[in-house]
């Protein structure tokens, strides 16, 4: 998705850098500072709100050539590689997974580290300060980053997906052994994620960049200009990350927001609530992502439902650039693309709750199976219980675009 830039303008303050988040409460939350955008340019109030969570919004992802030079360094992610010709529309694909090759012997498990990074907000509009750190009225008197460390994306649990018990797992773990099960023959192979919890981030964002507004449950909320976002963050946040905090690109670093949103180049486009790219050489992949308890989405953007659309998306095509045969006309597509991003054909539809050891009920996302972005009609699943998604809610592939939609 092609973007135009904003000017603005930042500044790095000097700061102590703390080693965990609860260090950083308790000092005060003294993180590294930074700035977005400036005082003048005001932005308005959106009159829509519509859920986006959105792959790559500023550019196409990594050239397939880059991504497959890197394959084989170690500053690289653990991936494979699975080149093969679709029998949706008989041409050939190369799709790069996170995680060993579930085609081959020796399935053993793999490990991805993840630095959960808290952004601590603050909007000079209204001096309000949106802080992952600290609970919010509709968070049950936790912290979005105690519901994040103990979530089931960081947790196993014991999923059942399409009948078949493929647990206990994180969930996008339980997810890539659902959609290969087939391959996989059961035990050994996982794609685990081992989160660390480096530190916080502090981010002043001035009103050319974003605002704040005073709604949903939480009594208040946050808008930023993802055109003016991203690029900051890769210039910016994500060195200062790899300075302070030691991400390289071996990792996966999850920015964590609460009750923050995108909006993309004016506020009658709104809103994003997460994303994950990838930049630069080595390449850096990312995610910035939002736990929504504000309520005014909806169930498609509760809790941890963005997360796990965009950590599942982030496994089956890290850099950006596993192309499929067009689909579309289906969950938050309207119209046609050809990418393999998991969670866009079924946003705002949820597997069953799951019961959090920490007594909060989680809500994630149903993901499609690669059989459903490449097979033709009749072709069976790799998936388990023979289903196109992981919890059933596809039965068949999708459906060449135009028209899209799934069989």
């Amino acid at each position: 998705m092609k973007s135009n830039f904003l000017t603005w303008s930042l500044a790095v303050t000097a700061a102590l850098v703390f080693t965990t988040a609860t260090q950083a409460q308790q000092l005060g939350a003294a993180g590294p500072k930074l700035r977005l955008g400036s005082n003048d340019n005001p932005v308005a109030v959106p009159q829509k709100m519509d859920l986006k969570i959105l792959s790559a919004p500023i550019h196409s992802g990594i050239p397939k050539e880059a991504a497959a030079a890197q394959g084989a360094l170690s500053t690289s992610l653990q991936t494979f590689d699975y080149s093969f010709t679709a029998s949706k529309d008989g041409f050939p694909y190369t799709a790069t997974i996170v995680g060993r090759n579930p085609f081959l012997r020796g399935k053993l498990p793999t490990h991805t580290t993840v630095p959960v990074i808290p952004l601590i907000i603050t909007f000079t509009d209204t001096g309000s300060i949106f802080d992952p750190t600290m609970s919010t009225p509709c968070t049950g008197g936790h912290t979005v980053l105690e519901l994040t460390q103990n979530s089931p994306i960081f947790q196993p649990y014991a999923f059942t997906m399409n009948g078949v018990n493929v647990g206990p797992a994180q969930y996008i773990d339980a997810f890539q052994r659902a959609e290969f099960w087939s391959q996989i023959n059961g035990a050994n192979y996982h794609t685990d994620l081992d989160p660390t919890y480096p530190g916080v981030i502090l981010i002043t964002v001035f009103p050319s960049a974003g605002f704040t507004s005073f709604t949903g449950c939480a009594g208040k909320v946050g808008f930023i200009d993802l055109n003016q976002w991203d690029p900051f963050m890769q210039s910016t946040v994500i060195p200062l990350a790899q300075t302070a905090f030691g991400v390289n690109a071996t990792q996966f670093p999850l920015f964590l927001l609460s009750n923050v949103y995108w909006y993309i180049g004016n506020t009658n486009n709104c809103c994003v609530l997460g994303y994950h790219n990838a930049y630069q050489s080595p390449i850096q992949t990312y995610s910035p992502t939002t736990w929504d308890s504000s309520g005014i989405f909806g169930s498609a953007g509760q809790d941890s439902a963005v997360m796990s659309h965009e950590v599942g998306e982030w496994a089956n095509d890290p850099y950006v650039n596993n192309a499929t045969p067009a689909w579309g006309g289906i969950g938050q597509v309207g119209g046609c693309q050809g990418n393999f991003e998991v969670g866009d054909p079924l946003t705002g539809t949820q597997v069953p709750p799951v019961a959090g050891i920490n007594g909060f009920t989680y809500h994630l996302q149903e993901l499609g199976f690669l059989s459903w972005y490449y097979n033709s009609q009749f072709d069976p699943s790799l998936g388990a219980g023979g289903k196109f998604s992981n919890n059933g809610h596809f039965g068949g592939p999708s459906k060449i675009c135009p028209p899209g939609g799934t069989f």
